[in-house]
């Protein structure tokens, strides 16, 4: 069965200022599907506040799971969002959706420690998460850490006390999550592949075998062939407490 509706890319501006709340406008493109609909399900973080929803530039009515609105399906961390435009919206028709939203997403846990409660929807997400949805992301954070992210890196620059960075993923991918952390970086180079590993500067010592354990060269898998210096990894190694739920 066709999906409803699927989102095909995310734009997404976000930041965050010196305590880590997290402030973005997200931008996606929206693809209905074979027939016409009337109401579209997305989720976000509890965490998240939505403050505003626009269809092709103009204000969007929604409810939401977790207010006095409505009582839609939620869980622990997510809660459901039903966006409701004034008319349904046309098969195979494609449209913009804007959110505006914020939110203490990022939890420090002490130490120069961060983790991201939640990594798959500190921004709207819906449709997409089946067939995929490609990303341009840009991140505004205090330079004292450092933000780890999937994706090509298109612009970083510094200002002040500030860094900014631009990366896309060109491939549909199911969700873009991040990490934060006072990190150090170390790379190396399998097959073709450069690996980057960030591990936090306080690293506890149960956990350093498993980065040299990362580190160590692997031999190539047969029948594959590396893609050159272009086929970068990145991944990061926690600290104590660990976030609850894994990378």
């Amino acid at each position: 069965k066709a999906p409803e509706f699927a989102i095909s890319s995310y734009r997404i501006d976000a930041s965050l200022d010196n305590d880590f709340r997290l402030s973005a406008k997200t931008s996606a493109t929206l693809r209905v599907g074979p027939a016409p609909i009337a109401t579209l399900g997305m989720v976000i973080a509890k965490d998240m506040r939505l403050s505003a929803v626009r269809l092709d530039g103009k204000p969007l009515e929604w409810l939401r799971g977790d207010t006095e609105k409505g009582q839609l399906p939620t869980d622990d961390r997510e809660s459901a969002i039903l966006l409701l435009p004034s008319a349904p919206l046309a098969a195979a028709s494609e449209h913009t959706l804007e959110f505006e939203h914020d939110g203490n997403v990022v939890k420090h846990a002490g130490d120069g420690v961060f983790f991201v409660a939640d990594r798959e929807s500190w921004y709207p997400r819906g449709g997409g998460i089946a067939t995929g949805a490609t990303y341009d992301v840009t991140f505004r954070y205090p330079k004292r850490v450092t933000l780890v992210q999937a994706g090509e890196l298109v612009t970083e620059k510094t200002e002040g006390d500030w860094r900014t960075s631009r990366r896309r993923i060109t491939v549909p991918v199911g969700a873009a999550g991040f990490n934060i952390g006072d990190y150090e970086k170390v790379s190396t180079v399998t097959s073709g592949v450069t690996i980057d590993v960030y591990g936090n500067r306080h690293l506890v010592d149960s956990l350093k075998p498993l980065a040299l354990d990362v580190m160590q060269p692997q031999p190539p898998a047969a029948g594959r062939r590396g893609r050159g210096a272009q086929s970068q990894l990145g991944t990061t190694i926690p600290a104590a407490p660990l976030a609850p739920d894994p990378l």
